[in-house]
């Protein structure tokens, strides 16, 4: 294993940042009503308070005790529960199994309360209804109002009753059934805890801020940093005499005496040491294996004293060192009470002896040829040994140390390194990006970039130069301006510029501030690779035996370019940052308001037809593989031409418009809205193409002006009101208040306040593609807005030309609109070209020469008279014999309205048709149409449509020109019977 030298700055003298975080109690927001908990159909993590004003505020954790839980403001993991409701075909029955959410074992996880609390499997599982008890009510629904908490919605409390709605018993706060009367205990609030967060793993090493943090489960170093006891001292656990001591640790040798382990404890933690002896409450600081553990909690401590720095308290008494002992001391601003409580690992402290080096009196630095340690008086090395950028799994040799040990610290490199220059990863090397304080990548400030001369034959002569760039550019930087870094950690990196090919890597030839350039691969420097001081994920470089690390300078000398040098220390000038060849360039896409064609508030380059298109499959495929040199290249290209005029960047108009027609595209799955899809006809839908929104009329939305905000129409049915994750329908009418940011629009319904839920009423795409009620944070909840201006209508051929009908919620123009009234012998329907436009609920037969036509849609029309037409903006699915249908005949141009299939289940949306008693009968109930005094045939007519209308043949083979109703026939091979 390789060995090495270290750099270790003594962590356990420095004020270090815990990263624990703390529960928080969720807010009021997230309140669950009894009905809200029935009809849930996943399960769901909750937590539940008791209503009754002594115990308000604690948390129920499981136990059989009314004193339970977590107090306060905080929630822990052993607080939350799960509802799991009880499904029939998918739906909620309204009952539930409540299970803990911390059990590892299902068998063991679901609560049965019978008299005492117990969990178990889920098939012996107790059963829970929930309902909404009344204050001063009678019955299983009541409970007393005597000590019960103030101001609260009386509608929002739950009851869990014990099986169905008419049980007799129901689940009290202490975890019993309670089988009688009014009580209290049984009342309870019920608050949604999806988005409570785990706590994060404590940071070895670093001391805990908060009392939330000193957590069960965890191992911890305690040490008391008062400055008068000539050093830190630690609680040790002596074995042999079981005494609580503290004293200067001196040996600097590792030993478990110094560990204790957190157990859980009503109002904080057990603290028990490696002999599985406890602290104690006594003041002569004993360990006990008899007496009741103390329970150990810290508070914050205050005044000047550092902020890693705490009161640890014992059976809610402060602790306090003396000599030899820690003892209880009720002066909370005593010095000798101050304390740090830090996280640790047995398997993460190493034992490191560093032979004549330690002394207790004087502060020695260790030179360890290109790294040193530092250690102070009475200090041992203790902790993880953090090494920069090391792999796991490395031997480490600290000086003359007698003990190798194994490195346990991984830290990411900055970069991705290579294994060879033909398969290097290129990376643009930002250095100094905190000059003038600029310091933020997304800025545009003070970034300067690696770069190489272009000119080959001055390589090993010309130095690296750092030209500023514009972090939001959108141009694309030369080969010159790519790096990639061949080696490891603990042999140096050999940087190679893509330009200059393999033959030449960077070196800095002499230490000191001296230049940085290219050299023959031969002559090139490793470096090592440090962490900057002062910009986080910034990285410095060093070679080994140089005091200076290469830094951006300029001077007189370089006419005040940026160059590469030296200089001493991590700071800003030393620190780089690394970014894939397209960074710069996602950077400068995210600024840009691309949208849809013509949507509102989008730039105008993206009007023109694919714009849009090409734009997000240029940022896919850049996301794809940030190293792509082809995709960097085409995004590259893109940005360039949005760029190259500045009209581009004008963006739309950003109004909607009262009365105007507008199609929703979801911001984050670029697709549209529409009702329809999945066979419920009123329900809303995503997952529409921006290919199939021109073609469906489903996915035009009406927006009409209520006041200042609006209902939106689909359909001419009003957009539903909205729940949280619940889908939205067009059977109740919404009013929604819009909101924007750029081009991207929310639409919130504010027609009723849902108590606790009023921010999750936006329009929201689910992952399922339904549309539900959601906050605005999420992408999906956020829309492209695009003017709906024209509809494509499909025709069928038919002869020499192609036909469809249409009955559309707007007024519509275009060439090839027919309306029809039936002749006065009702053979034959009389079609009159409609030049203008024609309003919304039209019935109307288009005719053209291409198959397909696209109508513009209009914001008004003069009504249209003498129209046998009719339509509906629904499906027709019952009573289809009262109709006829647009349809061929058996010769190859017969067109008329017939009679629909037998095998036609419904007519569809947006269909135009005719009522079968307007039409003489016989002849299959069908009439011509007739198109400027010309009648198009209908001869050798079957009953269909023009989707539908094969030839019709009897059991025995042969071809029926009209069927007999009951009779049974086969048409396109299939059985059917007459109607």
């Amino acid at each position: 294993m390789r060995k090495f030298t270290f750099l270790f700055a003594l962590f356990l003298m420095m004020v270090g940042t815990a990263m624990a975080q703390t529960y928080i109690t969720p807010g009021t927001e997230k309140v669950l009503t009894s009905e809200n908990l029935r009809a849930l159909t996943t399960e769901t993590p909750i937590i539940l308070c008791p209503v009754q004003n002594t115990v308000y505020g604690q948390w129920y954790d499981g136990s059989s005790s009314t004193s339970n839980g977590t107090s306060g403001t905080t929630v822990t993991e052993s607080n939350i529960f799960v509802w799991v409701p009880i499904l029939n075909d998918g739906s909620a029955t309204g009952t539930g199994y409540l299970k803990k959410r911390t059990a590892e074992n299902e068998d063991v996880a679901y609560l049965q309360t019978t008299n005492t609390t117990t969990f178990g499997a889920q098939s012996s599982a107790q059963v829970f209804y929930p309902v909404t008890p009344v204050v001063g009510g009678t019955g299983n629904t009541a409970f007393g109002h005597d000590n019960i908490v103030s101001g609260y919605n009386e509608a929002n409390l739950v009851r869990l009753v014990c099986g169905s709605s008419e049980g007799a018993t129901w689940f009290n706060f202490n975890g019993k059934q309670y089988n009688a009367g009014t009580g209290i205990w049984t009342a309870m609030e019920v608050r949604n805890a999806t988005d409570i967060q785990t706590p994060a793993a404590h940071t070895v090493g670093e001391p805990i801020l908060n009392a939330a943090d000193l957590r069960a489960g965890y191992k911890y170093l305690i040490r008391n940093i008062s400055a008068s006891r000539s050093g830190y001292v630690y609680v040790d656990a002596d074995a042999t005499s079981e005494n609580l001591k503290t004293g200067a640790i001196s040996d600097n040798t590792f030993a478990d005496k110094y560990i204790f382990t957190a157990e859980a404890a009503e109002g904080g933690v057990y603290l028990k040491a490696s002999n599985g002896e406890y602290i104690p409450s006594a003041t002569d600081g004993n360990l006990n294996t008899s007496a009741t553990p103390a329970v150990v909690t810290i508070a914050q401590k205050g005044g000047s004293y550092p902020k890693t720095t705490l009161n640890l308290m014992v059976n809610g008494n402060y602790c306090n060192v003396n000599p030899g002992k820690m003892c209880i001391w009720n002066d909370v601003n005593d010095a000798n009470g101050v304390w740090q409580i830090i996280p640790v690992d047995a398997d993460d402290f190493l034992a490191v002896t560093i032979h004549n080096q330690l002394h207790a009196n004087n502060s020695q630095t260790v030179d360890m040829g290109s790294y040193t340690v530092s250690l102070l008086p009475n200090q041992w090395v203790v902790g993880r040994v953090t090494l920069e950028y090391i792999t796991e799994g490395d031997a480490v040799q600290i000086g003359d140390a007698t003990t190798e040990v194994t490195c346990t610290s991984v830290e990411a490199l900055p970069f991705e390194a290579s294994a060879s220059f033909s398969d290097a990863k290129w990376y643009l090397v930002d250095m100094h990006s905190n000059d003038n304080g600029a310091g933020d990548i997304l800025s545009g400030a003070k970034n300067y970039i690696w770069t190489a001369t272009t000119d080959a034959s001055a390589y090993t002569t010309a130095e690296v130069t750092l030209p500023k760039y514009d972090t939001k550019q959108s141009a694309t930087f030369g080969d010159n301006m790519l790096w990639c870094f061949v080696g490891n950690a603990f042999d140096g990196f050999v940087i190679y510029n893509k330009a200059a090919g393999s033959e030449y890597a960077l070196a800095k030839p002499e230490t000191g501030n001296t230049a940085t350039k290219l050299a023959a691969v031969g002559d090139a420097t490793p470096f090592r690779i440090y962490k900057s001081t002062q910009i986080t994920g910034a990285a410095c470089f060093k070679k080994q035996g140089d005091d200076n690390y290469v830094n951006t300078q300029s001077n007189a000398s370089t006419g005040n370019v940026k160059v590469l040098r030296g200089w001493n220390d991590t700071d800003g000038g030393s620190s780089c940052r690394f970014f894939a060849p397209d960074h710069y360039l996602l950077n400068y896409a995210a600024d840009i308001t691309a949208g849809p064609a013509n949507s509102l508030g989008t730039a105008q380059y993206f009007n023109a037809e694919g714009k849009f298109e090409s734009f997000n499959s240029a940022i896919d495929a850049a996301n794809a593989n940030h190293f792509s040199a082809t995709a960097t290249a085409n995004l590259a290209t893109i940005l360039t031409e949005y760029a190259s005029d500045e009209a581009n960047a004008t963006t739309n108009a950003t109004t909607i418009t009262d009365g105007g027609y507008y199609r929703l595209m979801n911001f984050k799955y670029k697709t549209y809205m529409t009702n329809g899809t999945d066979g419920s006809y009123n329900d809303l839908k995503g997952g529409v193409s921006a290919s199939d929104a021109a073609k469906t009329v489903g996915t035009v939305v009406k927006f009409v002006a209520d006041e200042s905000n609006y209902k939106l129409y689909v359909q001419d049915l009003a957009v539903g009101k909205t729940a949280i994750s619940t889908q939205v329908n067009l059977t109740e009418e919404g009013i929604f208040t819009i909101t924007s940011t750029n081009n991207k629009y929310g639409f919130k319904d504010v027609s009723t306040a849902v108590s606790g839920w009023e921010n999750y009423r936006y329009l929201h795409c689910d992952g399922s593609n339904k549309i539900v009620g959601w906050e605005i944070g999420a992408e999906a909840s956020k829309w492209y807005v695009v003017p709906a201006e024209s509809i494509d209508v499909a025709l069928t051929n038919v002869g020499t030309s192609n036909y469809a009908t249409a009955y559309l919620p707007f007024a519509v123009q275009g060439s090839g609109l027919y309306t029809g009234g039936i002749s006065a012998d009702k053979t034959a329907l009389t079609m009159t070209a409609q030049e203008n436009a024609v309003p919304a609920k039209t019935g109307l037969v288009i005719k053209s020469d291409n198959p397909t036509v696209t109508l513009t849609i209009c914001d008004s029309a003069d009504p249209v008279s003498a129209n046998s037409l009719i339509g509906s903006l629904t499906p027709v699915t019952e009573n289809l014999s009262n109709y006829l249908v647009l349809g061929k005949g058996n010769t190859s141009n017969s067109i008329g309205f017939f009679a629909p299939s037998a095998s036609l289940t419904s007519i569809a949306a947006n269909k135009a048709y005719l009522n079968a008693s307007d039409v003489a009968s016989g002849e299959g109930s069908a009439i011509a149409l007739n198109f400027g005094g010309t009648s198009t045939a209908i001869l050798d007519v079957v009953n269909g449509t023009l989707e539908s209308n094969a030839p019709v043949f009897d059991l025995s083979g042969r071809r029926v020109m009209k069927t007999v109703k009951g009779s049974l026939y086969i048409q396109n091979g299939k059985k059917f019977i007459a109607r």
